[in-house]
């Protein structure tokens, strides 16, 4: 695995733990090219099952000024420090080792915003329709975590089905990419 492009172009990262499943380059190398022209590099980025940290990185690389990246298991934290640490990104990065619906409500109540969002969850556990649903928010409160016009990017296996209009979100583009399926989504 490799940044592909940007500052740290060509940047080799560390494997994936024993039970992280890591978007490859080429299918990486894909969502930012869907994103090309509908988000620009600006602002702070969320990678909420973030495995390896290479989507967070990838997007800092390209411009993104900050990134939170939350994941829970201990031997994927382990892989993204090492990550984080050999782009030097540090300062740019802020890691929670917690679980992503703890996480959320930690950076609801903080007030952080975000213009984009990687999803990239444990294939065939429910867990992204869930994730999506959760950053969708309360009636009374609407998306609190994205700025407007924030993208989502979710992954999921094909096969997988993800219903449209999850929450207040709609699909802009969905492409599939070998066994993945990309879907970019913003808010309704």
């Amino acid at each position: 695995m490799r940044i592909i492009a940007g500052e740290w172009r060509g940047r080799k990262l560390g494997g994936p733990a024993p039970a992280t499943r890591p978007t490859s380059d080429r299918v990486r190398e894909a969502v930012f090219d869907l994103l090309q022209g509908r988000w620009e590099a600006r602002g702070a980025v969320l990678d909420l099952f973030a495995g390896t940290g290479a989507l967070a990185l990838e997007a800092l690389s390209r411009g993104a000024q900050r990134a939170v990246l939350v994941e829970v298991d201990p031997a994927a934290l382990r892989v993204i420090r090492r990550n984080v640490a050999a782009c030097g990104a540090g300062a740019r990065v802020r890691l929670l080792g917690t679980d992503w619906r703890r996480a959320l409500l930690r950076l609801e109540r903080e007030g952080e915003r975000f213009g984009i969002v990687f999803l990239d969850p444990p294939y065939r556990q429910g867990l992204l329709e869930e994730a999506l649903r959760a950053l969708a928010g309360r009636e009374d409160r609407p998306a609190p975590l994205l700025e407007p016009g924030a993208l989502l990017v979710a992954e999921r296996a094909r096969g997988e089905e993800l219903p449209e209009g999850v929450g207040s979100f709609i699909r802009l583009d969905e492409r599939r990419y070998g066994d993945t399926v990309v879907a970019i989504l913003t808010r309704g």
